[in-house]
């Protein structure tokens, strides 16, 4: 369905172009004009004269109608002049005993977008039918009558696979408003077996591409919303630019993981990718944050960009180490396996100088996980703590990757490990039971009690941290930093 923009035999080319050879393209044009305003009265009854409909009533299935009318009037043309033409017979036929039903893609330009809401107004009322049905119709059909194109208006509908808007738009109000009634009947027919159906908006001017699917109406997801915030959850690719050394690779593999678990872990790059293609991939998945590694002959930077306006911030990485390293410089590794299960803790240290960069460094940090309500969060969940801090005299951010574990104040090690573990502890070298529970409160220095690190708890935490009991809290470096 198109405006009087553009040569119809064009048109088609272009189609069988991009849809492929085997297809055949069917391009309608209104049969009236007021002035530039196309006027689809036959398939619209209740367009103004400006053809602009005031409503989308499915009775009588007049889109559907008239569109077989034309494709029917048109093929019988077509073999009229193919049979003047021919002076020899075709050796090539096509077998009117296929069973094979055409699928139906229709493209409305501009007006042309009113049509195709007719026609979803019509299929949300039609009839499912089985492919049973249809191929038994099409077996009986004769061969004036073989599958070139679907042979009523039901059998036009339930061919629809794909229905494509393309620049639509009108001046009137009300014109492209979602109808849920339409929606839902829709959905119905698809509980009921019929084909789903693939329904694309293209702006060709923005370049910009909104993909619809037409799904059974189930209940709305919020796994992708922020329940603090109302926006969607941030979420994020990190990949590199140009070959990175082996120890940046280890790096930017732990970035990975530090992002989790809204990011792309085994995101796939090649070569051959540019930035355009993450940016044209990051869209469809809500992706809005770019981490990006790259490696020069003087120094490695890291870019973190917000997509798909920006900023981009870029940092020059002076110093380094990987997970590996970290984990090979601790006695008792602490890697717990739901750790990454859940985003980390965001502290952002020395940034409050008001200068411009840092406070957009700040902005682009707090954004880059989802905000955190500390009225309804749950304490198992803060596993992680990410800290950057800033130096104002060196202008340089320490860049850090904790796990946050607590533990019981005043409360000897080995009673701690007794609650903690399941085995019984074996007491054979002792005398008494109460040697066991008196013997060397702490195994080191650093377990001792400081009270600027003890927190009270609201609420359980495993077996050991109770409520209303003070726990220490205690980090353990993980990567990177």
């Amino acid at each position: 369905m198109i405006e009087r923009l553009s040569n119809l035999q064009k048109i088609a080319e272009i189609l069988v172009s991009k849809f492929g050879g085997s297809v055949n393209a069917w391009v309608i044009e209104a049969s009236i004009f007021n002035g530039p305003f196309a006027v689809y009265r036959d398939f619209i009854p209740s367009v103004n004269r400006w053809g602009e409909p005031k409503s989308y009533s499915p009775a009588g299935f007049p889109a559907s109608t008239s569109t077989i009318s034309l494709l029917s009037n048109c093929l019988k043309e077509a073999k009229k002049v193919i049979s003047t033409k021919e002076k020899e017979p075709s050796t090539t036929s096509v077998s009117s005993s296929s069973s094979y039903q055409p699928k139906t893609y229709i493209l409305g330009f501009s007006k042309g977008g009113t049509v195709l809401n007719q026609l979803v107004a019509e299929l949300s009322i039609s009839e499912v039918k089985s492919n049973s049905k249809e191929q038994h119709r099409s077996r009986e059909s004769s061969e004036d009558d073989f599958q070139i194109i679907p042979h009523s208006k039901e059998s036009l509908i339930n061919s629809i696979t794909e229905i494509h808007y393309v620049d639509v738009g009108l001046n009137s109000a009300g014109a492209y408003i979602t109808d849920h009634n339409v929606i839902e009947r829709i959905s119905k027919r698809l509980m009921q077996g019929a084909p789903g159906i693939f329904c694309p908006s293209w702006n060709t001017e923005a370049m910009k591409k909104r993909k619809i699917s037409v799904k059974p109406v189930v209940k709305k997801n919020q796994g992708n919303v922020d329940h603090v915030t109302g926006d969607k959850i941030p979420k994020s690719f990190v990949f590199s630019r140009g070959k990175l050394p082996g120890p940046l690779k280890q790096l930017h593999m732990d970035l990975k993981k530090l992002m989790l678990p809204y990011t792309a872990l085994n995101l796939r790059e090649k070569k051959r990718n540019n930035l355009r293609d993450f940016l044209n991939v990051s869209g469809p998945i809500g992706v809005t944050h770019f981490l990006i590694l790259s490696k020069t002959e003087t120094a490695s930077y890291l870019r973190v960009a917000r997509t798909p306006q920006g900023p981009t911030l870029t940092f020059k990485i002076h110093k380094y180490s990987t997970a590996q390293d970290v984990l090979q410089s601790q006695l008792r590794p602490r890697c717990p396996q739901d750790l990454f299960k859940n985003r980390p803790l965001i502290v952002l240290s020395g940034f409050g100088s008001g200068e411009q960069h840092l406070k957009l460094t700040t902005i682009m940090f707090q954004n880059i996980f989802p905000a955190i309500d500390i009225n309804t969060v749950k304490l198992a969940s803060c596993q992680r703590v990410v800290l950057l801090k800033y130096n104002k005299d060196t202008k340089l951010i320490n860049f850090r990757h904790y796990s946050i574990r607590l533990q019981p104040v005043g409360v000897s090690r080995r009673i701690r490990k007794f609650v903690q573990n399941h085995q019984a502890p074996d007491l054979r070298s002792l005398q008494d039971v109460s040697d066991f529970v008196t013997k060397a409160g702490y195994g080191s220095e650093s377990e001792a009690d400081d009270e600027a690190a003890t927190v009270t708890l609201a609420s359980d935490l495993g077996r050991v941290n109770r409520a209303s009991t003070k726990s220490a809290v205690k980090l353990r470096k993980l990567d990177p930093e």
